[in-house]
């Protein structure tokens, strides 16, 4: 298909059933719609910006679209194998392919780019129906207009080789829109290292969403976080020591290392399967309505089990849920340590899904001033020792009366 860039932003362009369509030079859409269906689109750089609601749109239902870092000169102020998207729609469904060899950039923070009229509308963008994109490094900030990123659908990802960047803080106009980001139905967002700020920054992660970052995941400045039932959160840092805003968790959270305080209200922490021990550097609370997930497969702390180390104040009034799994099970005399550091509160154990061979019990005892708990013999219950009195009569006889 042959379009000249001019004709391609002045009207609909229709990219049918195995289309192909290569622009090395850029494609930028403006005022204008593409519509491509498992179709493959090649270029080096894709704008799509408006100035007028939805009046810039790229969907795609399946095929693939490749935007490479191929250096051909420096083409509308963007660098080759970027998308940037400014008050447009960004849609792709049904398995499409998206493959960003640079970065993606939603929303406008420098003033001296924007010329009237004023974007003042969102920037919206769906990945959904398993399809995904994979980009360097994802920047979104709500610019004047508001900023929306949609992941959902089993299988559908945004997959960031580097740093995912969301921030309502950098842009100083006074009607800066919000970021609002959602990640759910089995959805996921990746990155090396992910950051929320600003108090107009809003992300969600439910209904078997998965948020993911190799290193950290820094909520700051006011950022609102929500991990809702059944979203999970993982990371090796989660850092919440840069004055941060709101965080809800009622899914599952997954974290080598907590910098600040966390208060956890709701929710699940697990240990993941890499196990390990979870370090807090301050003060953690467990709300009653919270737990923590112990599964056990052996006796190393750190390699067959999680355990948490706090090096400020544990306030535990959640239920710490205790799991044999993998075939455990566990012999007279073996020790759990579960906790490291200071610990208060009103807790309660799990055990049963840590069911122990007959003439067992677990001792509990200690574990507030140690961390531990330990397999010990059962103490006979009372029936049981009325039956011994019955059955050896010499040992029960008193004094006779005479």
């Amino acid at each position: 298909m042959d379009e000249s860039l001019s004709a391609f932003c002045q009207r609909e362009v229709v990219l049918s059933n195995n289309s192909y369509w290569s622009n090395s030079d850029g494609i930028d859409i403006e005022n204008g719609r593409v519509t491509a269906t498992n179709s493959t689109i090649e270029t080096e750089i894709l704008n799509v910006n408006a100035d007028e609601r939805f009046s810039a749109c790229f969907e795609m239902s399946g095929g693939s679209l490749v935007v490479a870092e191929n250096p051909s000169g420096n083409y509308s102020g963007s660098s080759p194998g970027s998308l940037s998207v400014r008050g447009g729609k960004f849609h792709v469904t049904n398995d499409a392919i998206v493959d960003l060899q640079a970065t993606f950039s939603v929303g406008e923070t420098n003033l001296s780019n924007i010329t009237a009229p004023i974007p003042n509308e969102l920037s919206d963008i769906k990945i959904s129906g398993g399809s995904k994109l994979k980009a360097n490094s994802l920047n979104v900030e709500a610019g004047v207009g508001d900023s929306r990123i949609t992941v959902t659908g089993a299988d559908s990802a945004i997959n960031v080789t580097a740093t995912v960047f969301f921030d309502t803080d950098s842009f100083v106009f006074p009607t800066a829109g919000e970021i609002g980001v959602e990640v759910l139905d089995g959805a996921s967002l990746t990155g090396e290292s992910i950051f929320l700020a600003g108090g107009a920054t809003f992300v969600q992660v439910a209904e078997n969403g998965y948020l993911a970052a190799d290193q950290f995941v820094t909520v700051a400045s006011g950022a609102n976080l929500e991990i809702g039932v059944d979203g999970s959160l993982r990371a090796s840092v989660l850092d919440l020591s840069l004055s941060p805003g709101e965080i809800e968790l009622s899914g599952r959270l997954d974290i080598d290392e907590v910098k600040g305080s966390l208060d956890q209200l709701g929710g699940v922490l697990e240990f993941g399967q890499n196990l390990g021990v979870t370090v807090f550097e301050n003060d953690y609370e467990l709300g009653d309505a919270a737990s923590i997930e112990f599964d056990i497969h052996g006796l190393l702390r750190g390699e067959d089990y999680g355990s948490v180390s706090i090096l400020g104040l544990a306030e535990l009034d959640g239920v710490l849920d205790i799991n044999f799994v993998s075939g455990f099970n566990a012999n007279l005399g073996d020790t759990f340590q579960l906790f490291e550091g200071q610990i208060m509160g009103d807790y309660t154990f799990d055990f049963s899904d840590a069911l122990l061979n007959k003439g067992l019990a677990f001792d509990t005892s200690e574990f507030d001033k140690t961390g531990f708990i330990a397999v010990v013999s059962a103490i006979p219950e009372p029936n049981s020792a009325a039956a011994i009195c019955f059955l050896l009569p010499f040992l029960c006889v008193g004094r006779r009366r005479i």
